[in-house]
């Protein structure tokens, strides 16, 4: 029956036959792809005792133990910044107060020359 259609198409006989084969090889290749992902599902990884370790890691009583240390750098280093913050604010009124100084005194120096200024200007509208 199927020779019999094939002989009454148009196209030759050698195409029928590979256009048939290329559907069976990529039939067949589908459906191993289709196994393979069946079988990837059903395999059970191995228990976690058969695992290697890798690496040194760090018991509970050394993170423990790194904790604490980090713990006590950070107090030490919140201290040393408090103590830098009082460094700075006490630099800060030092700095302010030698400013004020000397506005007082080149205040006072413009009052000197102001108190001239005037006494010569008295001296003159005498004249």
């Amino acid at each position: 029956m199927i020779l019999a259609e094939l002989s009454t198409l148009s196209a030759p006989l050698s195409l029928h036959v590979g256009g048939w084969l290329a559907a069976l090889f990529f039939l067949i290749g589908g459906w191993s792809q289709v196994e393979k992902f069946f079988d990837r599902r059903k395999e059970v990884p191995p228990p976690a005792a058969t695992y290697q370790l890798k690496g040194d890691y760090a018991i509970r009583q050394e993170l423990v133990e790194l904790r604490h240390e980090l713990g006590s750098q950070l107090h030490c280093l919140d201290a040393e910044l408090t103590g830098l913050r009082a460094e700075l604010k006490k630099d800060k009124d030092d700095i302010l107060a030698a400013g004020e100084h000397r506005i007082e005194k080149l205040h006072g120096r413009i009052n000197d020359v102001l108190e001239a200024v005037a006494e010569l200007r008295g001296k003159l509208s005498k004249e």
